[in-house]
């Protein structure tokens, strides 16, 4: 499934996404969205929160115990490296392009 993800550094960026969701991608998606890191107190999300992170991130950027601590295997780290969409211009939505979008961060 395609997704876009509007991830949120509040107070200080917002970044766009648009991956490629398996189901157990989308089960961390769904228990993600809505919710930030620092801001909600039942681990279970955040530990999906960090998942979804962690795949949207550079694999050198992460240590393997990062992986390790919220359950993530250490091959999808970076997964969606990549998939940032440029946000100089509209996002344009045709044919399926996205199918679900997920709010969701990290609050400073």
């Amino acid at each position: 499934m395609k997704v876009l993800i509007v991830f949120e550094n509040v107070p200080e960026t917002t970044d766009l996404f648009i991956v490629e969701a398996n189901e157990e991608d989308l089960k961390d998606l769904l228990l993600s969205h809505g919710n930030y890191i620092n801001s909600v107190d039942n681990e279970d999300i955040e530990n999906a929160i960090s998942r979804v992170n962690l795949r949207l991130g550079s694999p050198n950027d992460y240590s393997a115990e990062a992986a390790t601590e919220c359950g993530l295997a250490q091959e999808e780290v970076g997964k969606w490296d990549g998939s940032a969409v440029d946000t100089g211009e509209p996002i344009l939505v045709y044919e399926g392009r996205i199918e679900m979008v997920v709010v969701t961060g990290f609050i400073m």
